[in-house]
């Protein structure tokens, strides 16, 4: 029996992938039997970030595009429970060794995390739908909230990585909310953030 906990165990540990510093992404393992299965997506010792205050359950039809959002207090851990996501990301933290890095991270169906803290811009690109779970280790508030178009000049996040159509090439454009619409410049979110 202790040896079938052990592999349990071991198979549950995996490794820590950094892309931008201090964004971290963690694959997740899921654990079948006869009565269905199941998935660890959250553990403290992890080391992700703080814990989680608040979990938002965010659905998405196809084409829609979040953000992009920057945090002045308050860092996400997101993942997919159904669908795909792009995360795109960029570095915005003036003392940051990857400081104006941008990067994609996909997300499918469960099958991992990525952890974003403060100062890193992020959007979320959904081409064909899905549903989002995410973590925010301070409760939301609109004073921590920056934004900027997410197809400003400025911003080059490379939304075709993975073989997916780039938002800009959707028919109509992506589906944005009025805020995100509305939208500021680049250089607005960072005069912001960096007067807070």
């Amino acid at each position: 029996m202790a040896v079938l906990l052990l592999a349990v165990f071991e198979a549950t540990i995996v490794e820590r992938v950094n892309l931008i510093s201090d964004v971290i992404t963690r694959s997740f393992v899921t654990h079948p039997d006869m009565r269905g299965e199941l998935t660890e997506v959250y553990r403290a010792s992890w080391g992700a970030c703080n814990a989680p205050v608040q979990f938002n359950l965010v659905r998405s039809e196809p084409g829609v595009m979040r953000g992009l959002h920057m945090h002045r207090f308050h860092a996400d851990q997101v993942m997919m429970v159904s669908g795909r996501a792009l995360i795109g990301l960029v570095d915005y933290r003036p003392d940051s060794p990857t400081f104006g890095v941008a990067d994609v991270v996909a997300l499918q169906d469960s099958d991992q995390m990525v952890a974003i803290p403060v100062g890193v811009a992020h959007g979320f690109w959904i081409p064909a739908g899905g549903l989002m779970l995410y973590g925010l280790d301070v409760e939301w508030s609109t004073a921590d909230e920056l934004q900027c178009r997410w197809d400003d000049p400025d911003v080059h996040i490379p939304w075709s990585r993975y073989g997916d159509p780039h938002p800009a090439d959707t028919e109509g454009g992506p589906l944005l909310s009025a805020r995100d619409r509305a939208a500021g410049t680049l250089a607005t979110m960072l005069a912001d953030f960096a007067s807070s």
